[in-house]
């Protein structure tokens, strides 16, 4: 088995990447972030890779799947909160220009802001979701259109967004991370 993972997060500035050794456990992770001395989030092989939590695929991705919808469901109404509860305390949101978000106060009020000048119409493509153990991986393409709240100005986006959703301990499933990769 592979012993490197890829984890992603952000510094107040943009987004990173970063190979990390996971054969070696926590203590190969003790290093910071890209530049500016923000740690990384410690974890162990054991936490990432824990093979007691498979469970069938197929329910995982339906959980999943039904995330998804009540996530739309929520960007119609413009409601925040409820996408908040959607997310994990730590999720790492990187938009296509950049721009990062980190943490689930943080995204709240960057939907707010974004609600006080847009309305939201997001199709999803059919998505690969691959599910391993505590973790989910979807890759999808976004068309997004953007209607001016005020002005009625549309702006209309394509993305390939990969999203990492985590199994809470109840086996729910809840967004972690967000990339969104610019055509």
């Amino acid at each position: 088995m592979d012993s490197w993972l890829w984890r992603f997060g952000c510094t107040s500035q943009m987004g990173w990447l970063k190979k990390v050794d996971i054969s070696r456990g926590h203590e190969a992770l003790g290093a910071q972030g890209p530049d500016d001395g923000e740690p990384v989030r410690p974890f162990t092989k054991e936490e990432d890779l824990d093979s007691s939590a498979n469970s069938d695929t197929n329910s995982d991705v339906s959980r999943i799947a039904a995330v998804w919808e009540d996530w739309n469901a929520a960007l119609k109404t413009n409601d925040a909160n409820r996408l908040a509860a959607f997310v994990t305390d730590d999720v790492v949101f990187v938009h296509e220009d950049g721009r990062c978000v980190c943490g689930k106060e943080e995204l709240k009020a960057d939907f707010l802001n974004r609600f006080e000048r847009f309305d939201f119409d997001l199709r999803f493509s059919p998505a690969e979701i691959v599910v391993r153990n505590n973790w989910a991986f979807e890759f999808c393409e976004v068309e997004s259109t953007l209607t001016g709240v005020r002005g009625g100005i549309q702006v209309h986006a394509h993305s390939r967004n990969v999203i990492v959703f985590a199994r809470q301990p109840d086996t729910s499933w809840k967004v972690a991370r967000v990339l969104e990769l610019p055509d």
